[in-house]
């Protein structure tokens, strides 16, 4: 869920490098900054015992590249555990296996580190309203992938059809960005609804993130 309007989200940084850790938290305390508090860990292993112990944060960027506990493998343990709090992939890698692999563990956005300050605020600012956003050169990444792999599982092309009219202009829509409450708004159906649908397209589809959702919708030939 995304945070009240009122609210500015809190982030949490998983970083090694401890002048990447300074970076990003200066960035964050620029007065266009829309990040209430910023805290910053070393290890994934540091990040989810705060996460255990209580701490509350809305969104959690993790760098991939850590030791001992993978990037990846933190990012799946807070989509699991603490799924309130968003995580969001930060790399200086931008290659087709590294984006695949954190958007599949959960990461509701993919950056680079060479994105700048700005764009960073900008796509966590989204990220926290629920949107899933990735850098311009990792979108670009997801669909070439998403175009030369145009095969179809048969399992997913049986699943697929057995999906309601309701269940594909729920997946039209998500493949297409919106957050669960504008697809709610778009159909005029209630939040719940919409969730309960996406459960079910997601474990129909054995898609875990929004972005396979819309590699099913080009592959299906329902966005382009």
């Amino acid at each position: 869920m995304p945070p009240e309007s009122h609210q500015r989200p809190r982030l949490l940084v998983v970083e090694d490098e401890r002048w990447v850790r300074e970076s990003v938290e200066s960035t964050f305390r620029w007065p266009s900054s829309p990040i209430s508090q910023v805290t910053a860990v070393a290890s994934g292993e540091a990040g989810l015992a705060l996460l255990r112990d209580g701490a509350c944060f809305e969104l959690a960027l993790v760098d991939l590249g850590l030791p001992g506990m993978s990037g990846v493998e933190t990012i799946q343990a807070i989509a699991s555990d603490h799924p309130k709090c968003a995580a969001v992939a930060f790399s200086v890698h931008n290659d087709r296996t590294h984006v695949l692999q954190a958007l599949r563990a959960g990461a509701r956005g993919y950056l680079t580190k060479s994105a700048s300050p700005q764009a960073i605020l900008d796509a966590l600012e989204l990220i926290a309203s629920g949107k899933q956003v990735v850098s311009p050169e990792v979108n670009a990444i997801l669909i070439e992938a998403i175009r030369r792999d145009d095969r179809i599982p048969r399992e997913q092309a049986q699943a697929f059809e057995t999906l309601t009219h309701r269940q594909r202009d729920v997946l039209v829509l998500l493949g297409r960005g919106l957050t669960y409450r504008e697809v709610a708004d778009a159909l005029g159906i209630g939040l719940g609804t919409v969730q309960g649908h996406v459960k079910d397209i997601y474990s129909r589809l054995g898609v875990s993130s929004k972005a396979e959702v819309a590699a099913v919708a080009i592959r299906f030939g329902l966005i382009e």
